[in-house]
């Protein structure tokens, strides 16, 4: 005699994944899951019982078994998508998730919300994707035409790189006039408790009059010298 038990948090699983209402909810999940959050932080964005998600996980969304070497995750994902079990959009959003983790779950919703770091992440990210789509599109030349085409693309690769390194150039100049400015403000900090309270009182008025706009000066005609 098999014994079953019924099980509250299972039984709102099936529901909710075959819920219309719930649909891309319920995938975001699973992105959410794959990217290794956990079920109380799960279910904390979306309203539910950590109980709830651990079931949602447990029943549909294990991915304990999935292969790590990225390879072999690449086709992993590409055969559920061909089998029709996820979409061509779930495919790729497991693609950058398995590459940038919750940055690239993130990166998927709202772009405008990631931190400057994280920016710089993603679009080191796409760089490499471009140079995938680059060696995907050299392997797929067939004539002189292709070539010409593929030729316009590594032109254009080239710019982009030549940018970015450009852009790293200003960031670390701008960073190095940022740390000679707060260590001219701490140096000045480390002089400015040695002096007498008198003494800073005359450099406070030294500096207000440095700073003060001061008339152009008058000069005499020559007729209105004696």
């Amino acid at each position: 005699m098999i014994k079953l038990k019924y099980s509250p948090e299972y039984d709102f699983a099936v529901k909710y994944r075959n819920s219309p209402e719930h649909q891309r909810t319920f995938c975001v999940i699973g992105y959410c899951i794959f990217a290794g959050l956990s079920d109380t932080t799960i279910a904390y964005r979306h309203k539910l019982y950590p109980g709830q998600v651990k079931a949602i996980r447990e029943l549909f969304f294990d991915f304990s078994s999935a292969p790590t070497d990225v390879v072999a995750r690449s086709a992993y994902f590409t055969q559920l998508a061909d089998n029709q079990i996820i979409s061509d959009v779930d495919r790729r959003y497991f693609k950058i998730i398995g590459s940038l983790g919750e940055l690239g779950l993130k990166a998927g919703v709202d772009p405008a919300c990631l931190s400057l770091d994280e920016k710089d992440k993603l679009n080191a990210y796409l760089a490499d994707s471009m140079v995938d789509n680059v060696a995907s599109l050299y392997f797929s030349i067939e004539g002189k035409k292709d070539a010409l085409a593929y030729n316009g693309v590594i032109n254009n690769l080239a710019s982009f790189f030549i940018k970015k390194e450009e852009i790293n150039y200003y960031r670390s100049k701008v960073r190095n006039l940022d740390a000679s400015t707060s260590r001219i403000v701490n140096e000045r900090k480390d002089y400015d408790t040695g002096l007498q309270e008198e003494d800073k009182l005359a450099m406070e008025l030294i500096s207000k009059l440095a700073l003060k706009d001061n008339p152009p000066p008058e000069y005499k005609l020559i007729t209105e010298l004696n």
